[in-house]
C-alpha cells in the first residue's frame, strides 16, 4: 500500500502531462459538410456548405440506399445511434441529410467537378 502511495502522485503528473501533449497535438482540419439525399431515379446526393445555402458542385448517384450509408460512414456522419436512427428513417421515407466531416481530401473532391462533369455541365446550358 505505501509503494502504491508514493507512485501514484508521479503516475497522475505522468498522465497529466501525456493528456497535456494531446490535446496540444495538431487535429487534421476537417470541414463540415451538409448531405441532402433523395429517392428520385435511385439515390440523389447533394452537398451543402455549412450555411445550408451554398451548394457544391459535385453531385452523387447510387443504386441503393446501402451506398449512401457506406458514404455517410466513410465521411464521419455517424457521430451517435440518434444520427444513425434519423438516417434510416430518411432512408425509409425517401428523403433525409445529415452532416458530415470531411478531410481536406474529401472536401477538394467534393468541391471541384470532374473534367467530364464539367463538360457535360457546359454542354446542357
Amino acid at each position: 500500500m505505501q509503494f502504491l502511495r508514493l507512485r501514484l502522485p508521479r503516475l497522475c503528473g505522468s498522465l497529466s502531462l501525456l493528456l497535456r501533449y494531446t490535446r496540444s497535438m495538431p487535429q487534421e482540419q476537417r470541414h463540415r459538410v451538409y448531405l441532402s439525399f433523395q429517392l428520385r431515379d435511385g439515390w440523389r446526393c447533394q452537398f451543402l456548405e455549412t450555411d445550408l445555402k451554398t451548394s457544391l458542385p459535385r453531385k452523387l448517384h447510387f443504386a441503393t440506399s446501402s451506398k449512401v450509408i457506406q458514404l455517410i460512414e466513410r465521411a464521419g456522419g455517424f457521430t451517435d445511434q440518434d444520427t444513425r436512427l434519423m438516417v434510416n428513417h430518411g432512408i425509409e421515407t425517401g428523403r433525409g441529410g445529415v452532416f458530415l466531416n470531411l478531410t481536406a481530401e474529401q472536401y477538394a473532391k467534393l468541391k471541384h467537378m470532374s473534367a467530364v462533369a464539367e463538360m457535360s455541365s457546359r454542354c446542357k446550358a
